[in-house]
């Protein structure tokens, strides 16, 4: 027995049921203002030298990405990112684009961070990528964080 009218009868339904999934809504202007609002705060709470505040811009089991260092996880991990590192001497934040759907964002932008190093300032400009998801109680939590450098590598010594 031929089947050859099978794909015809069943096409009809697979794209109804497809049409009647819900779909995820785009991200409000509350919601970017949120994220915005998110990277403002983090900013500022580092730049204050307030790590245990920064960190909560953060999912508890967020992934940290960072230039030249193996992936962590977790506020425990960042928190000792940023007491392990140079003190930051000014700090900022640029949140270029945001978008997203449901309860699943991402930011990218760019920073410009300058840190006492010995006797020196390093300054760094560079940029970044976060996925922000929406937490049970409307809030906008980090969930992935990656950034790298703009500047060169140093040339090797020699």
């Amino acid at each position: 027995m031929r089947l050859h009218w099978v794909p015809f009868i069943l096409l009809p339904f697979a794209i109804t049921l497809t049409a009647c999934q819900p779909q995820p809504q785009p991200l409000s202007e509350e919601d970017v203002t949120a994220i915005r609002s998110v990277v403002q705060a983090f900013g500022e709470a580092a730049l204050a030298g307030d790590f245990s505040t920064a960190v909560e811009s953060y999912a508890a089991d967020a992934v940290f990405m960072p230039p030249n260092e193996a992936i962590y996880e977790g506020r425990a991990a960042e928190l000792a990112h940023l007491e392990a590192a140079p003190p930051v001497l000014a700090y900022s934040s640029v949140p270029v684009e945001v978008d997203g759907n449901g309860d699943l964002a991402y930011a990218r932008g760019t920073y410009s961070i300058s840190l006492l190093v010995g006797a020196d300032t390093l300054s760094i400009e560079g940029k970044w990528v976060h996925i922000f998801r929406k937490q049970p109680d409307g809030s906008w939590s980090i969930t992935l964080d990656i950034w790298n450098s703009d500047n060169p590598l140093p040339a090797p010594e020699g």
